[in-house]
C-alpha cells in the first residue's frame, strides 16, 4: 500500500513539475545573463555561440527552429543584431522578441558615416545591471509562479555586478591621466571606457565589418609614438591582421586578446560575464601601467 502511495505521489509531482521556460539569446553575453537570474527555471541557448561576432553573424536553418520553438527571444538591440528580425520572419512564428537594452542611454558615436549608436553597452557593469532587471521583468510576465525565485536570484547577481564595478573602479582609479590611453581592434570598449575614465582608439569602427582606413592606421601609428603605449590589443572576434600591421610598424607589443562581443569557451578565461570583465580589466590595467609620463621637449 505505502509502494502505491509513493508512486502516486510521484506522479502527482512530476504532473506539476515546472517546465522550464525556453529562451533564445541572440549572443553570449544575454544567455550568462538570462542563465544567472533563471537557474533551472529556463533553458537557454545563444545563437552567437562562444568567440562568435554578432556583428557578422549568418543565421542557419537550424536558428529558425530555435526560434520557432522559443517562449522568450532575447535581443541586444541597438543595431548590433538586427539579423534577428530577418530570422524571426523565417521562423513563421511571432514569437515574444525583447530589447534588453531598454533604458540605457547609449554612445553616440562620431564617424564618416554619420553619427553611429554603440551596441556594446554591455562593457559598463552599471548597465549589466539594466540588462538584468530587464530579463527579469519578462521572465516574471512570462512564469509569474517564479517571480521570487527569479526576483531573488535577480538581486543576488545585481549586488555582485555593484561589487565588479567597485573592484574594477578600484584597479583604474589611481592611474595618472596621461596612462588612460588604450589601443584595441575596433571600438567595442567605449562604455568601458566611459565608466572607468579610459580612452579606447581603434584602427576599426563600431562592427567588425568595417575596414581600417588608412588615415586611422597613420593617426594610430602616430598616437603609439606619441603617448609611448607599450601594449596592443587583439580581440577574441576580430580579424588581427591590421593590429599585426600596426605593431610591426610601431614595434609595440602585442597583449593578450581582448573579449569584446563574445563570452570563450567554458574552458576559456572569460566564460562569463564577470570573467570577461575582469579578464579585460587586468590585461588593461597591466598595459596602462606602464606606460611612462611623456617627456616634453
Amino acid at each position: 500500500m505505502l509502494g502505491k502511495i509513493l508512486i502516486l505521489a510521484a506522479t502527482i509531482n512530476s504532473l506539476f513539475a515546472h517546465t522550464p521556460l525556453k529562451v533564445v539569446a541572440s549572443f553570449t553575453v544575454i544567455k550568462d545573463f538570462v542563465e544567472r537570474i533563471g537557474g533551472d527555471r529556463v533553458e537557454v541557448v545563444s545563437v552567437v555561440g562562444p568567440n562568435g561576432d554578432p556583428h557578422s553573424y549568418e543565421p542557419t536553418p537550424q536558428d529558425v527552429c530555435r526560434f520557432a520553438e522559443a517562449d522568450i527571444v532575447f535581443i541586444n538591440g541597438l543595431h548590433l543584431d538586427s539579423w534577428v528580425r530577418k530570422l524571426l520572419a523565417s521562423s513563421n512564428r511571432q514569437s515574444s522578441v525583447y530589447t534588453v537594452t531598454a533604458g540605457i542611454n547609449p554612445r553616440l558615436v562620431q564617424e564618416e558615416s554619420g553619427i553611429v549608436c554603440d551596441p556594446h553597452a554591455w562593457h559598463d557593469p552599471m548597465n549589466a545591471v539594466i540588462y538584468v532587471q530587464n530579463i527579469t521583468n519578462i521572465l516574471v510576465q512570462k512564469d509569474p509562479d517564479s517571480a521570487e525565485f527569479y526576483k531573488k536570484r535577480a538581486r543576488d547577481y545585481i549586488a555582485r555586478l555593484y561589487d565588479l564595478y567597485n573592484r574594477i573602479k578600484d584597479m583604474f582609479d589611481s592611474l595618472p591621466s596621461y596612462a588612460r590611453i588604450v589601443m584595441t581592434a575596433h571600438e567595442g570598449f567605449g562604455y568601458f571606457g566611459r565608466a572607468f575614465g579610459l580612452e579606447f582608439h581603434a584602427p576599426m569602427g563600431m562592427s567588425t565589418e568595417e575596414e581600417a582606413r588608412p588615415k586611422d592606421l597613420a593617426r594610430l601609428i602616430k598616437m603609439i609614438g606619441k603617448m609611448g603605449m607599450k601594449i596592443l590589443f587583439a580581440e577574441s572576434i576580430s580579424n588581427d591582421k591590421v593590429i599585426v600591421q600596426v605593431a610591426n610598424e610601431t614595434g609595440i607589443s602585442l597583449g593578450v586578446p581582448l573579449y569584446s562581443d563574445s563570452l570563450s569557451e567554458p574552458s576559456g578565461p572569460a566564460a562569463s560575464y564577470e570573467a570577461m570583465l575582469m579578464h579585460n580589466a587586468t590585461h588593461i590595467k597591466n598595459a596602462t601601467s606602464q606606460i611612462l609620463m611623456p617627456v616634453c621637449s
